[in-house]
């Protein structure tokens, strides 16, 4: 799981959730647990869920291309 916060200029801050998951479960399925594990505050606003993550030359997760993405999926929000 990776969490991308966006500017907001309603919320101040959305956070978006990115899991992956091959089996590409509906972002239903992940709600639960991860709200369950964190404070109100810190819940998603939405979660996404991707087959896989963008990797970067080295092979880990690419912060910029999530970062991307959530900005993309989001209406309100302001680089």
């Amino acid at each position: 799981m990776k969490v991308v916060p966006i500017p907001d200029e309603q919320r101040g801050c959305q956070l978006f959730f990115f899991v992956e998951d091959e089996q590409q479960r509906e972002p239903r399925h992940w709600q639960e647990p991860i709200t369950s594990l964190l404070p109100g505050v810190e819940h998603p606003n939405p979660i996404h869920v991707l087959e896989r993550f963008p990797l970067n030359r080295n092979g880990k997760p690419d912060k910029r291309q999530l970062e991307q993405l959530a900005l993309d999926l989001a209406p309100r929000a302001k680089a």
